[in-house]
């Protein structure tokens, strides 16, 4: 505990002369930091005597010394809980592996070195090294993704093979042989006999014919034509009799038998049927055997060749039903992961990081495509396997085959443009989903139908060149056609089938789909294009309607939402200056005149970024800060390429990012102020993945991943999910990313939102060993966090309504803005000697109770009659007023400690008033006071007043800080910063 000296020098030099100059005067004195012109040295508190001499000395010698400005704060009480929570939080193995972890990332320096000279840095080495990792993430996330090797590949296997079991159903088939037996007909058969009367038929019957199965009546009859019309008497009884027979010669000895069999012909079986059941009468008759039997079969007529063709023809038809609905899941998958990639700001993260466009989608393609080829190349083996001839004979199946193929190739590209228009992965999916069955299955039978009918023939010819810009309408339209291509040689009068690469059955399908394949991948890379440069078709407009109706330009802030003018700093306008003459190749960034505006509607824009100007040199670190819409983001997105500006140039690594972002990227390192991890990839993983893109050799890339793992505490997570992370070690592996090879330019969007006091000191450590080491990387830092800010940063600008409002080191801005110090004493409390001498020269007993009325009297005795008013809820004697609410009255020992107190306190007020002329109280609680002192004078003589009257005052302890750089961030951000003087609201003045 102590304070923390920050001395700013005139230019980058070694810090031994200032670090000896400190330590003459206080020997314990501690360098902290020393980066750029900024050099931090802790100074203990019970050192505060020597302070005076230091400080003085330190002005005299300030040219000798190379030093433009210092200042001095005190440490903070998050330091403090740093200090003494750090034991209880990690052990000693802990501390011993974070303190090893940064003397190893020293030590890997030259490795560092040799990594950059053998960075693959461009050409079609660089582009197939970023193509393989951009397959392996895809890998790496498919393996424990499993809803999504369910939905893309098990589940439309699992469709196809449960759609062809049940198309093993027979659609047209030959009817089976029929046995002609009385049980093809409902029992017992009525039927008649007759004979001459000469004749004796009885036993015959009686033998031949049982009764369980017939029942027989005899109408004797000397001729065949007596019996017909005997028959045809009894009509109205036995209306739906099968046959009858009767017998002109019966000479059971000679064995020779005469007889006719009439049957009712609406019966086509009735004539065998009877002429067998005869037979098999004189068969028994004749043999005297009873089981003697002539079985008698009836053979239907073949199927034609054309008939028979309608069979497979049925079987085709399942075969499209079964491969449009399996084909739709696939694209409803397909699209949830690129949507969320995109959401999450992977895809950014990874084009910032240097992956061009086209082997971010190529990846994307071929990954697509082999997991789309495994469900393929299965269906048409299943189509073979289970006999869909319509679709697998003769050219079929080479048409079956690129429908397959060219299928995938058009519905990668379709559903890639369809991600532009989501946001969320769930609803992309469903619709996608729904759109593909639909236009697949559901449209493609409705065509199908009018196409049948004759009325609408036309019609179902005419749409499928619309319907065919949906992948999944050519894809199962091609199917259908080439499976019912017997029907369409019918209905269209040509007789002989079509070859399935004709322009009637399939042709047209898989020329769609080839074009659909050109076009949409067209359109992937045309959307990347306008997403990037918005302002090439939505500025346009806006810019012709800036012109009147007789053609004169229109003012431009005549037009403008929300470009007030802001004061300018002279620091700001000294760094504009210099950023329009420099070198960009002297500096890592440099930004002039940047501007960015949003089109709002006609004749309305947004400025969100104004006339920014800054510039960065190796191993500085630039803090930029402001509110929320003041700017910083969209910054940060046009120097990663993520937007172009309006107006104005920024160059990195001397590149320019509205002409050059491809050269640019490999120099960037990005940490997003949300962190873009993938839940499936590993910490190991994702740090494998940013090595390759930055183009590390893989030789070194085990090296860096062990590097940084070690350097950000993940070593016990590097096999671990990152979906499963806390908030800390995913920012911990977001900050991992962007440093990973070491890239010359980092952009850090809030590194240590979310994390606690302890990791956060440990990212810090890790961000300043960057600039602090090396010196070869430059960061800029936006952060909500000031005391971040001041830790990291070697320069910063505070941004409000998208310009600068003062920029400079953090002492500068101090010194410049913070006008004067904050002054925090805490009196010695009155001993009980005293408040009993005070009582008794009061005349009060020690002890006594004292009612309101009492102590306000007790209060005006002793010559302070203003005090009484502060006994009140809201004055300094508050804990005397809540004592009598609550008791009724309070004891006389604590009216006397107020009143001592408020006597010590009016010293300590006159003499600072004396000292330092107008001061401002800004908080007292009971002996603590923190006061604003605007004009000190030298800090030197300002220590030796208040240390030569410390005992007199009866001070305990003090401290002596400059206004802190939130507070100058507050003024800026409510707009009570004056640049000739501060103001500060007055809580209480002497």
């Amino acid at each position: 505990v102590g304070y923390t000296l920050t001395v700013v020098r005139r230019k980058p030099e070694s810090s031994a002369q200032l670090e000896a100059f400190v330590k003459r005067y206080v020997p314990a004195a501690k360098i902290v930091s020393d980066v750029s012109v900024e050099l931090g040295v802790q100074l203990p508190m019970d050192a505060s005597p020597q302070f005076a001499a230091l400080f003085e000395e330190l002005d005299r010698q300030k040219d000798s010394l190379n030093v433009a400005s210092y200042g001095v704060s005190v440490t903070t009480l998050e330091e403090v809980f740093l200090r003494i929570a750090a034991g209880e939080s990690m052990d000693k193995h802990q501390i011993q592996d974070m303190k090893k972890s940064l003397q190893e990332q020293r030590s890997l320096v030259a490795a560092d070195e040799d990594a950059i000279q053998d960075r693959v840095k461009g050409g079609a080495a660089l582009f197939f090294m970023h193509l393989w990792a951009m397959i392996l993430k895809r890998i790496w996330y498919i393996k424990r993704d499993i809803a999504g090797i369910l939905c893309e590949i098990l589940i439309p296997i699992l469709v196809v093979v449960v759609g062809f079991i049940l198309m093993g159903l027979t659609f047209v088939s030959s009817s089976p042989r029929l046995t002609l037996d009385p049980t093809m007909y409902d029992l017992p058969i009525r039927a008649y006999y007759g004979a001459p009367a000469s004749v004796d038929l009885s036993g015959f019957v009686q033998n031949a014919f049982p009764t369980s199965q017939y029942t027989m009546e005899g109408l004797p009859s000397e001729s065949l034509l007596d019996f017909d019309q005997a028959l045809f008497q009894r009509r109205s009884v036995t209306p739906h009799r099968i046959g009858s027979f009767y017998f002109k010669a019966f000479d059971q000895t000679s064995k020779q038998y005469n007889y006719s069999v009439l049957v009712n012909t609406s019966y086509p079986e009735a004539a065998p049927f009877f002429y067998n059941a005869v037979n098999n009468a004189i068969l028994k008759n004749a043999t005297g055997n009873q089981a003697a039997k002539i079985r008698t079969t009836a053979a239907p007529m073949p199927l034609t060749a054309t008939i028979s063709q309608f069979s497979s023809t049925g079987k085709g038809f399942v075969a499209v039903f079964v491969f449009g609905i399996s084909m739709a899941l696939i694209p409803g998958s397909l699209i949830t992961f690129i949507v969320r990639e995109r959401e999450l700001n992977v895809k950014h993260q990874q084009i910032v990081s240097g992956v061009s466009i086209a082997a971010y989608w190529l990846a994307n393609f071929i990954v697509d495509m082999a997991k789309h080829l495994i469900v393929a190349l299965v269906a048409i083996g299943l189509a073979k396997a289970f006999g869909a001839d319509s679709i697998t004979e003769d050219d079929c199946f080479s048409m079956l085959f690129v429908l397959f193929f060219f299928y995938g190739t058009a519905t990668a590209g379709f559903v890639y443009v369809l991600s532009f228009f989501f946001r969320d992965p769930g609803t992309a999916q469903t619709a996608v989903f729904l759109l593909s069955l639909i236009g697949g299955v559901i449209v493609t039978i409705v065509v199908f139908v009018l196409r049948l009918v004759s009325s609408t023939r036309s019609i179902g010819k005419v749409l499928p060149f619309f319907f065919r810009f949906l992948p999944n309408y050519s894809f199962c339209n091609g199917l259908m056609s080439m499976s019912n291509r017997l029907i369409f040689a019918l209905i269209d009068r040509y007789f002989v089938k079509k070859p399935a690469w004709s322009s009637e059955i399939a042709l047209w399908d898989f020329l769609y789909l080839l074009l659909t394949t050109i076009l949409y991948f067209g359109l992937v890379f045309f959307m990347e294009y306008i997403r990037v440069t918005p302002e090439t078709f939505s500025l346009s407009c806006f810019k012709r309607r800036q012109q009147g109706e007789g053609g004169e330009q229109v003012p431009l802030s005549d037009i403008q939402v929300g470009n007030r003018p802001e004061p300018t700093d002279d620091d700001v306008e000294a760094e504009r200056r210099a950023c329009q003459t420099a070198n960009p190749k002297d500096h890592s960034v440099l930004v002039n005149e940047l501007r960015k505006e949003y089109v709002l509607g006609v004749g309305r824009t947004k400025v969100a970024v104004q006339s920014v100007s800054f510039s960065i040199k190796k191993g500085e670190c630039f803090a930029l800060l402001g509110v929320n819409g003041a700017g910083k983001t969209t910054t940060f997105r046009i120097l990663s390429g993520e937007y172009n500006q309006t107006s104005g140039t920024a160059h990195i690594s001397g590149f320019n990012t509205l002409t050059d972002m491809r050269e640019i990227r490999p120099y960037i390192g990005y940490c997003p102020q949300f962190d873009a991890l993938l839940d499936n990839l590993t910490s190991r993983e994702h740090l494998s993945l940013y090595a390759a893109i930055k183009g590390i050799p893989s030789k070194y890339r085990e090296k860096f991943i062990q590097s940084k793992l070690k350097e950000l505490d993940l070593v016990k997570f590097e096999h671990v999910p990152a979906g499963t992370y806390s908030g800390g070690n995913k920012r911990k592996l977001s900050v991992g990313i962007a440093m990973i090879g070491n890239p010359p330019i980092i952009l850090l969007d809030e590194p240590s939102s979310g994390m606690d006091p302890g990791a956060r000191r440990f990212m810090w450590n890790v961000i300043a060993s960057i600039t602090t080491q090396k010196k070869e990387s430059s960061i800029i830092l936006t952060t909500h966090s000031m005391d971040e800010a001041e830790a990291l940063s070697t320069k910063m600008a505070i941004m409000v309504n998208g310009g600068f409002r003062c920029m400079g080191s953090v002492q500068h801005i101090k010194n410049k803005f913070g006008k004067g110090y904050e002054l925090e004493i805490k009196l010695s409390p009155p001993a009980e000697n005293e408040c009993a001498s005070l009582l008794a020269q009061l005349g009060v007993s020690p002890g006594a109770a004292l009612d309101m009325a009492a102590v306000v009297n007790l209060v005006q005795r002793a010559n302070n009659p203003q005090l009484a008013r502060q006994i009140s809820a809201d004055g300094s004697g508050s804990a005397i007023y809540t004592e009598i609410i609550q008791n009724r009255t309070a004891k006389a020992e604590v009216v006397a400690d107020f009143i001592l107190i408020a006597e010590r306190s009016k010293a300590v007020f006159n003499f600072l008033k004396n000292e330092f002329g107008n001061i401002l109280l800004i908080e007292q609680i009971t002996t603590f006071f923190r006061f604003k002192i605007e004009e000190i004078g030298s800090l030197g003589k300002t220590f030796g007043v208040i240390e030569a009257n410390k005992e007199k005052l009866n001070i305990q302890q003090y401290s002596l800080k400059q206004t802190s750089i939130e507070q100058i961030f507050n003024m800026f951000a409510t707009n009570t910063v004056s640049y000739t003087h501060l103001t500060l609201p007055t809580i209480y003045s002497v």
